[in-house]
Protein backbone atom coordinates (compact mmCIF):
# COMPACT_ATOMS: atom_id res chain seq x y z
CA UNK A 1 0.00 0.00 0.00
CA UNK A 2 2.79 2.09 1.04
CA UNK A 3 4.52 1.64 -2.28
CA UNK A 4 1.23 2.35 -4.60
CA UNK A 5 0.65 5.61 -2.94
CA UNK A 6 4.37 6.28 -3.36
CA UNK A 7 4.13 5.93 -6.83
CA UNK A 8 1.04 7.60 -7.25
CA UNK A 9 1.81 10.65 -5.91
CA UNK A 10 5.30 10.98 -7.79
CA UNK A 11 3.19 10.94 -11.28
CA UNK A 12 1.57 14.55 -10.39
CA UNK A 13 2.93 16.72 -12.10
CA UNK A 14 2.64 20.04 -9.76
CA UNK A 15 2.25 22.36 -11.97
CA UNK A 16 4.93 21.94 -14.31
CA UNK A 17 2.99 20.42 -17.34
CA UNK A 18 2.53 23.88 -18.66
CA UNK A 19 6.38 25.23 -17.86
CA UNK A 20 8.49 25.49 -20.64
CA UNK A 21 12.24 26.10 -20.35
CA UNK A 22 11.99 28.34 -23.71
CA UNK A 23 15.45 28.84 -25.90
CA UNK A 24 18.09 31.23 -25.21
CA UNK A 25 18.09 34.26 -27.85
CA UNK A 26 21.23 33.52 -29.08
CA UNK A 27 20.76 29.79 -29.58
CA UNK A 28 21.16 30.01 -33.46
CA UNK A 29 24.42 31.82 -32.99
CA UNK A 30 25.58 29.02 -30.39
CA UNK A 31 27.28 25.65 -30.56
CA UNK A 32 30.74 23.69 -30.14
CA UNK A 33 33.31 24.42 -33.51
CA UNK A 34 36.34 22.84 -34.56
CA UNK A 35 38.56 25.55 -35.77
CA UNK A 36 41.63 26.43 -36.60
CA UNK A 37 43.98 29.89 -37.21
CA UNK A 38 45.41 31.26 -40.28
CA UNK A 39 47.52 33.96 -40.71
CA UNK A 40 45.66 36.92 -42.60
CA UNK A 41 47.35 35.83 -46.03
CA UNK A 42 45.71 32.55 -45.66
CA UNK A 43 48.51 30.16 -44.23
CA UNK A 44 47.00 27.73 -41.87
CA UNK A 45 48.95 28.25 -38.14
CA UNK A 46 47.64 25.11 -35.91
CA UNK A 47 45.76 22.25 -36.57
CA UNK A 48 41.83 21.95 -35.57
CA UNK A 49 40.91 22.99 -31.25
CA UNK A 50 37.40 23.14 -29.88
CA UNK A 51 35.76 26.55 -29.26
CA UNK A 52 32.28 27.11 -28.06
CA UNK A 53 29.96 30.18 -28.43
CA UNK A 54 27.07 30.73 -26.07
CA UNK A 55 24.87 32.93 -24.34
CA UNK A 56 25.37 34.85 -21.40
CA UNK A 57 23.29 35.20 -18.24
CA UNK A 58 21.57 38.13 -19.31
CA UNK A 59 19.99 35.56 -22.09
CA UNK A 60 20.25 39.37 -24.65
CA UNK A 61 21.89 39.51 -27.83
CA UNK A 62 25.59 39.08 -25.75
CA UNK A 63 27.63 35.25 -26.50
CA UNK A 64 30.49 34.72 -25.25
CA UNK A 65 33.17 33.12 -27.92
CA UNK A 66 35.29 30.89 -25.68
CA UNK A 67 38.27 28.97 -26.92
CA UNK A 68 38.20 26.86 -23.71
CA UNK A 69 41.71 27.78 -23.21
CA UNK A 70 43.03 25.90 -25.88
CA UNK A 71 44.05 28.46 -28.69
CA UNK A 72 45.13 31.73 -27.34
CA UNK A 73 43.50 31.42 -24.40
CA UNK A 74 40.17 33.90 -25.40
CA UNK A 75 37.00 34.25 -23.88
CA UNK A 76 35.44 37.31 -24.48
CA UNK A 77 31.39 38.57 -24.63
CA UNK A 78 30.74 39.93 -27.97
CA UNK A 79 27.49 41.34 -29.04
CA UNK A 80 25.03 39.21 -31.95
CA UNK A 81 22.97 39.76 -34.75
CA UNK A 82 21.26 36.33 -34.74
CA UNK A 83 18.85 37.43 -37.47
CA UNK A 84 22.28 37.77 -39.85
CA UNK A 85 24.17 35.07 -38.06
CA UNK A 86 27.03 37.36 -37.27
CA UNK A 87 28.93 38.95 -34.42
CA UNK A 88 31.77 41.28 -33.00
CA UNK A 89 33.20 42.76 -30.24
CA UNK A 90 35.11 45.91 -29.82
CA UNK A 91 38.14 45.70 -26.94
CA UNK A 92 36.70 42.93 -25.20
CA UNK A 93 37.96 41.95 -21.60
CA UNK A 94 39.79 38.60 -22.21
CA UNK A 95 38.53 36.67 -19.18
CA UNK A 96 41.07 34.25 -19.50
CA UNK A 97 44.10 37.05 -19.45
CA UNK A 98 43.83 39.96 -17.22
CA UNK A 99 46.11 41.84 -19.14
CA UNK A 100 44.42 41.21 -22.66
CA UNK A 101 41.85 42.88 -24.41
CA UNK A 102 40.40 41.09 -27.75
CA UNK A 103 38.70 42.83 -30.90
CA UNK A 104 36.61 40.32 -33.04
CA UNK A 105 34.73 41.63 -36.61
CA UNK A 106 33.50 40.07 -39.34
CA UNK A 107 32.27 36.81 -37.25
CA UNK A 108 29.73 34.79 -39.12
CA UNK A 109 28.09 31.75 -39.04
CA UNK A 110 27.16 29.99 -42.83
CA UNK A 111 24.48 27.42 -42.69
CA UNK A 112 25.44 24.29 -44.41
CA UNK A 113 28.21 26.75 -45.47
CA UNK A 114 30.82 23.38 -44.38
CA UNK A 115 31.47 20.03 -44.58
CA UNK A 116 33.55 18.09 -41.48
CA UNK A 117 37.26 17.30 -41.89
CA UNK A 118 36.20 13.55 -40.78
CA UNK A 119 32.96 12.62 -42.06
CA UNK A 120 32.81 14.84 -44.91
CA UNK A 121 29.34 15.75 -43.19
CA UNK A 122 27.44 19.20 -43.95
CA UNK A 123 27.52 21.15 -41.29
CA UNK A 124 27.70 25.38 -40.60
CA UNK A 125 30.33 26.99 -40.58
CA UNK A 126 32.20 29.70 -38.35
CA UNK A 127 35.00 32.76 -39.19
CA UNK A 128 35.90 35.61 -37.65
CA UNK A 129 38.86 37.88 -37.81
CA UNK A 130 40.71 38.24 -34.29
CA UNK A 131 42.82 40.89 -33.02
CA UNK A 132 44.87 40.83 -29.64
CA UNK A 133 46.37 43.88 -28.09
CA UNK A 134 48.85 41.86 -26.73
CA UNK A 135 49.96 39.79 -29.66
CA UNK A 136 52.09 41.48 -31.77
CA UNK A 137 51.57 38.86 -34.39
CA UNK A 138 47.38 39.46 -34.78
CA UNK A 139 45.40 39.55 -35.97
CA UNK A 140 44.24 36.25 -37.27
CA UNK A 141 41.48 34.46 -39.30
CA UNK A 142 39.63 31.88 -37.14
CA UNK A 143 37.60 29.16 -38.88
CA UNK A 144 35.97 25.84 -38.82
CA UNK A 145 32.90 23.80 -38.88
CA UNK A 146 30.53 22.89 -36.18
CA UNK A 147 30.80 19.94 -33.74
CA UNK A 148 28.74 17.07 -35.45
CA UNK A 149 29.25 14.28 -32.74
CA UNK A 150 31.21 12.23 -34.74
CA UNK A 151 33.82 10.60 -33.45
CA UNK A 152 35.96 11.00 -36.76
CA UNK A 153 35.19 14.89 -36.89
CA UNK A 154 36.73 15.13 -33.01
CA UNK A 155 40.13 16.69 -33.12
Amino acid sequence: MVFLSCFFFSCEDDGYADYDAGQTNTKELSGEWYVSIYSMSGEELSGYYLLSTYNTADNDNTIFVDDNENLFPLKVKATGDVENLNFSTTDAANLYDEEGVATITEGLIIPNGTKASGSRTVVDSLSFQIELANDPDSPYIVAGYRDTGFAEDDH
